[in-house]
């Protein structure tokens, strides 16, 4: 199984995206360390994997690391997807307007 989200599993997400020539920054956040499950995830798209847990200074030293290497402008602290808004200042995650808690 891969990375678990609402609607599908990440690496479909991840295909998907790169199937329509999306190349936005993919940094895959997860408890699924297996050797397996890392290079699947990074063959078929992500820039990045993280596992949990993680020391949120290594996340954003990471995300910097994908910007500098895209060449990509933020333009905002905030990032959104459909009903999920990620607020990086504010270290917060939102979906359908509630606040999701973050672990590490």
């Amino acid at each position: 199984m891969g990375v678990v989200l609402p609607l599908m599993d990440g690496f479909t997400l991840i295909e998907k995206l790169r199937q329509k020539g999306n190349i936005v920054p993919v940094l895959i956040l997860t408890a699924k360390d297996s050797l397996a499950n890392r290079v699947k995830g990074l063959d078929i798209g992500a820039d990045n994997y993280l596992v949990r847990p993680f020391e949120f200074e290594e996340l954003l030293a990471r995300i910097r690391a994908l910007l500098r290497r895209k060449k990509r402008e933020v333009l905002s602290d905030t990032v959104q997807l459909k009903d999920v808004t990620i607020n990086i200042a504010k270290k917060q995650v939102k979906r359908a307007e509630k606040i999701i808690k973050l672990t590490a």
